[in-house]
């Protein structure tokens, strides 16, 4: 698989395990077992882990509570945030750890609980999603769905990362094809 392919089939995918099992054709029992072993050999990865450009200065600029709710490992996400300083902008980090394998992305839980360790009660909040995939904006959906009617989560999609979402059947609220729009879009709403 060339690089350009992964990007494509990664972006395609809902979560990790339709990755591994729609694109790189692992049965159900290989894919458990690649889950199993991703933290541990994600961590002894060395390849260094680049910021998108932009992103480190719109999460300092940022005065809202931040959260991260990732596909990848907690501690990848918290090894990486304090390469870069960025480890105290974030009140909660989840990552597919953190979750049960049948309640990763799109399932809201993982959202809810990165969620209830920021804010406590999830009550009259307005909050931003941001992520790269369809799933994403299904998983927005699904937390909201999840949440009281007093609650409004807003599905942002990142482009910059090779996002297409042109034929995605689960539409985002707004598209940002640089870090810094995420600064004016939530100035603007």
């Amino acid at each position: 698989m060339t690089v350009d392919a992964y990007h494509l089939a990664n972006h395609k995918s809902k979560n990790w395990q339709d990755l591994y099992l729609n694109y790189y054709g692992m049965t159900e029992s290989e894919m458990i077992k690649a889950g199993s072993l991703w933290t541990e050999y994600q961590l002894k990865n060395s390849t260094p882990v680049e910021l998108f450009s932009g992103i480190k200065q719109t999460v300092n600029r940022l005065s809202v509570p931040q959260g991260i709710c990732s596909q990848n490992s907690a501690d990848n996400i918290l090894q990486v945030l304090i390469k870069y300083n960025l480890s105290k902008k974030f009140e909660a980090i989840i990552g597919y750890d953190d979750v049960p394998s049948n309640a990763q992305k799109p399932s809201p839980v993982g959202g809810i609980t990165c969620l209830r360790k920021i804010f406590g009660k999830i009550k009259d909040k307005t909050i931003a999603y941001i992520g790269d995939h369809e799933g994403d904006v299904e998983f927005a959906r699904n937390i909201e769905n999840n949440l009281s009617n007093d609650n409004k989560i807003i599905s942002i999609a990142a482009t910059y990362s090779g996002a297409d979402t042109k034929l995605w059947t689960f539409k985002p609220d707004y598209e940002i094809a640089s870090p810094s729009e995420l600064l004016k879009l939530l100035t603007e709403n």
